[in-house]
């Protein structure tokens, strides 16, 4: 690989729906090496650490940006962006709860339809596709990720 070319980051996001909605929230940090943007739109995204699956990683992140505990259920894609590469998991919420968001990386949530989500005007990187494939039923193993790391 040649210095700047390289894929840097693992991100991994979950989409939760509830009544034909998906919890989406409004990023205000930027990162330009993969182009994402303040005021962006997305869903509880993450990076993955060493030595952790990309699985637990989305639980974490969904746990650490807006205080809900989940599982993830299935893949819905993989998506190369600027940077990086993502995975995007479909997840359920283990228990109810009241949404309490990462003040220092999120400046608000809400609930959207696809339409609203498509409609929107600043996406980050990936989120339509995700999105698009989500809801055409798009679905795929988690164990099509075999884990190598010990």
């Amino acid at each position: 690989m040649y210095k700047g070319e390289e894929v840097k980051i693992l991100g991994v996001g979950t989409i939760l729906e509830k009544d034909g909605k998906v919890l989406m929230i409004e990023e205000s940090l930027s990162h330009a090496e993969i182009g994402k943007s303040s005021n962006m739109l997305a869903y509880p995204l993450e990076t993955v650490k060493s030595n952790e699956s990309a699985s637990n990683a989305a639980e974490r992140g969904f746990m650490e940006e807006v205080g809900l505990s989940i599982k993830v259920k299935y893949i819905v894609g993989f998506y190369q962006f600027k940077g990086g590469f993502g995975v995007s998991f479909a997840g359920s919420l283990l228990e109810q709860g009241e949404i309490n968001i990462n003040a220092e990386e999120i400046s608000k949530y809400s609930w959207l339809s696809k339409d609203d989500i498509l409609a929107y005007p600043n996406l980050r990187p990936g989120v339509r596709e995700s999105i698009t494939d989500y809801f055409a039923g798009q679905q795929y193993p988690l164990e099509i990720i075999t884990s190598v790391t010990k």
